[in-house]
């Protein structure tokens, strides 16, 4: 679309440095921080800086909400990223992320893999399940929007933590293929089991911000 105050977008337009797959990983989560139209600030950002702007009845109103890449909404996102110099499955991985980006990790999957975790492949919005990978996140993000500047930051923490763990995976597993005699089943195994590790790792943090941060507390300790 349009906005008075700026003109259309171009078609395109040539990148200042070489793209890479965390920058594009940075403006899937992005809620135009740090511009004029960031959505953490402001009396719609409530008390707590948050970027979320529900849906609501169109009606007798004029205007609406900025709309940032980061939808509240979103199922899931991906970055598709292809390497001619390796094998189809080191070079072809799928970056892909539960819920709403910016609290979500990326894991790689191969694009030769035949299957994914179990996790990954159920899920039902309707119906709340700690066996779904999707609802791991959700989770999280939704607990997060009860007090989102105060609990955003423990969730970027983990999020950062295991972002950086997905691309040393990515690295290790290239490096360790060379001594595979199945280089599709290694590489299929080996992301399987670090995206079952990461749902594992983001139900653990589910439940220590339902302890953290409850009844309007921040709690450390029985103290």
């Amino acid at each position: 679309g349009t906005s008075p105050a700026r003109p259309t977008y171009p078609f395109s337009v040539a990148p200042d440095t070489r793209v890479t797959v965390r920058a594009l990983l940075r403006v899937l989560m992005d809620h135009y921080d740090g511009t004029e139209f960031d959505l953490t600030r402001g009396m719609s950002a409530g008390p707590f800086g948050m970027p979320i702007r529900y849906d609501g009845p169109g009606k007798n109103v004029t205007g609406g909400w900025e709309r940032p890449i980061s939808m509240f909404r979103t199922m899931f996102s991906f970055v598709l990223q292809s390497n001619g110099a390796r094998p189809d499955a080191l070079g072809g991985v799928a970056w892909y992320g539960q819920s709403s980006p910016h609290g979500s990790v990326y894991v790689p999957f191969s694009c030769a893999q035949e299957l994914v975790p179990a996790s990954y492949r159920m899920g039902r919005e309707s119906a709340f399940s700690t066996q779904s990978a999707w609802w791991a996140f959700d989770f999280v993000n939704n607990w997060s929007y009860l007090r989102y500047s105060i609990i955003r930051p423990d969730v970027q923490a983990e999020q950062r933590k295991w972002q950086a763990l997905a691309f040393a995976h990515v690295e290790r597993v290239a490096r360790e293929a060379a001594n595979a005699t199945d280089l599709r089943a290694f590489v299929q195994q080996q992301h399987n089991a670090f995206a079952t590790q990461v749902v594992d790792a983001w139900w653990a943090l589910a439940w220590k911000l339902v302890s953290k941060f409850s009844d309007g507390y921040v709690l450390v300790g029985e103290g």
